[in-house]
């Protein structure tokens, strides 16, 4: 068994475990070794995964047919004071930048993607901001999967995540500070998991067995939204099922584990909102309070 560490945003990334037979270790080391002398000898550039004019139209007929719920503006969660695994605690007076706060998230699906847009009340910056003195390293839109029906007819749970970065850690992995951080050209990705084990990794982050970086992005800086389209393929998602999720966006920053909390269809004081259920594909939706018990 090997860990597969996904591309990390603002510090809300996970980890996926996947059982590999000998020839694909034998591929991903052959892999990794042509990463590093690529990195060493040519430089490793990243390149985001942004929707062809194709893949664009696609997304907007689906999105078109899907589902738009609006955000009210300035409603960020006031969390419980507290310190996470990372040891840094939750900004009890989150930061109103526009470009963090939610107006509107709009999703919809085909056959092979579900696909999500996220509106703000800003223009997403094309550098890093520091603002009261803090860097804000990265924002990202979660859709946490509760509950969706497998291709092999089993029920799962997982989530998909789109990020904005703009800094690129020093250490090891992704959420390693020790190193500190450099800061880069933004830039977008997407990561999809599921299928979560009863173990946590170092930062206190649940460990999944299955897990994708595959999807397109489109937006960002300059923009007022990011949209992702995330292969159901990804996690093995029954095209047309029924699945339920809650929408969220979160900030990192070098001060603060969460900078902002913006949940969809929040209700008090949790850090999600509402869980949507919703059919693959349909123009329609209805929501329930979580039950936390």
């Amino acid at each position: 068994m090997i860990i597969i560490t996904f591309l990390s945003f603002v510090g809300f990334f996970v980890y996926s475990k996947q059982a590999q037979t000998k020839k694909d270790e034998e591929k991903e080391k052959a892999k990794q070794e042509q990463m590093k002398n690529q990195q060493e000898n040519q430089g490793y550039k990243y390149i985001e995964p942004t929707m062809t004019e194709a893949e664009l139209a696609k997304a907007s007929l689906a999105l078109k047919n899907g589902v738009s719920i609006d955000d009210p503006e300035n409603d960020f969660v006031i969390p419980p004071v507290g310190v996470d695994a990372d040891g840094k605690s939750d900004n009890q007076k989150p930061y109103s930048l526009g470009w963090n706060d939610l107006k509107k998230v709009t999703f919809g699906a085909d056959n092979e993607n579900i696909y999500i847009r996220y509106d703000f009340y800003g223009i997403l910056p094309n550098s890093m901001v520091t603002t009261e003195g803090d860097d804000i390293r990265g924002i990202g839109g979660n859709v946490g999967i509760s509950k969706f029906k497998s291709t092999d007819g089993k029920t799962n749970e997982g989530m998909w995540q789109i990020g904005l970065t703009y800094v690129e850690s020093k250490g090891k992995d992704s959420k390693d500070e020790s190193a500190g951080y450099n800061v880069i050209t933004p830039r977008l990705g997407v990561t999809s998991i599921a299928s979560p084990t009863s173990e946590i990794d170092k930062h206190g982050e649940t460990i999944y067995s299955l897990g994708s970086d595959k999807g397109k992005v489109y937006g960002g800086v300059g923009k007022d939204f990011l949209m992702a389209a995330f292969p159901l393929a990804n996690l093995h998602v029954l095209p047309g099922s029924d699945i339920s999720f809650d929408i969220g966006v979160e900030t990192g920053s070098r001060v603060y584990h969460h900078a902002s909390i913006d949940p969809l269809l929040d209700f008090g004081s949790a850090k999600s909102g509402k869980i949507i259920q919703y059919k693959l594909g349909s123009s329609t939706y209805t929501s329930v309070v979580p039950n936390f018990k």
